[in-house]
């Protein structure tokens, strides 16, 4: 039978969100979005920070160990304008100088002719993302009969860039070479 009597839609009263509950959603959802990317991104950055640090510091680590395993064991050490040159441990004259941004090296350098003799000529010592800004060093005990023991000090500053993150670093060592000087 068909009456006329009103209808109760109780759906009606309790489906759905009014729009202001709606809205007060989306702009929670929004600043939990907005923490979070900001978090990411920050933790985005530290990590190529980090990755241009550790990418500097191997570099300065392997140069460092590298030349001081040649002066170690090198003999009649001089510096020649800027440029380090000593014999290894073999007996082949060996060069170190900074050409522009690169630590450079050459094994088989002629000394009478201040040129590099091999074919290879100097060979960069530090990788292309490592800026080498200065390289300088100091040389004590490097005469012959001077009853000191031969020592070199290094200084390096290089900077990495990886993106947009730049670390700089200052390094000094000082090597010893292994043979008592006579």
């Amino acid at each position: 039978m068909y009456t006329n009597a009103p209808r109760h839609n109780t759906l009606r009263a309790t489906a759905g969100f009014s729009l202001i509950e709606i809205l007060v959603a989306v702009s929670l959802f929004s600043l939990v979005v907005s923490a979070i990317t900001g978090m990411f991104l920050a933790s985005f950055r530290a990590q190529r920070h980090a990755f241009a640090f550790t990418n500097a510091h191997n570099n300065v680590r392997f140069v460092f160990e590298t030349l001081s395993r040649e002066i170690r064991t090198g003999f009649f050490f001089e510096n020649r304008a800027g440029r380090l040159v000593f014999e290894n441990q073999f007996g082949i004259p060996v060069a170190y100088e900074l050409r522009g941004t690169e630590l450079v090296r050459c094994e088989g350098y002629n000394r009478a002719t201040d040129s590099c003799d091999n074919i290879f000529g100097f060979r960069a010592v530090t990788s292309p993302e490592v800026v080498v800004e200065e390289f300088r060093f100091s040389l004590a005990g490097a005469g012959l009969g001077d009853a000191a023991q031969p020592r070199v000090t290094l200084l390096l500053r290089l900077r990495s860039q990886v993106g947009n993150q730049t670390v700089f670093s200052s390094v000094q060592t000082t090597v010893t070479q292994r043979e008592v000087d006579s």
